[in-house]
């Protein structure tokens, strides 16, 4: 596999706690193959605008 440097992309989840996004993104075919690395971050939207 070649490197493409660094490169960063978003997505969001709802539904699911982060235990549970941790073990669908440790499932992925490209992480197990070594190709990406993810960092899961969690957010509060109500710091950004309190009607969130």
């Amino acid at each position: 596999m070649t490197s493409m440097g660094e490169c960063a992309a978003s997505s969001l989840a709802c539904g699911v706690d982060r235990a549970a996004v941790e073990r669908i993104l440790a499932e992925d075919p490209v992480v197990v193959a070594g190709g990406v690395k993810y960092t899961v971050k969690t957010i509060d939207p109500g710091r950004v605008r309190p009607a969130l």
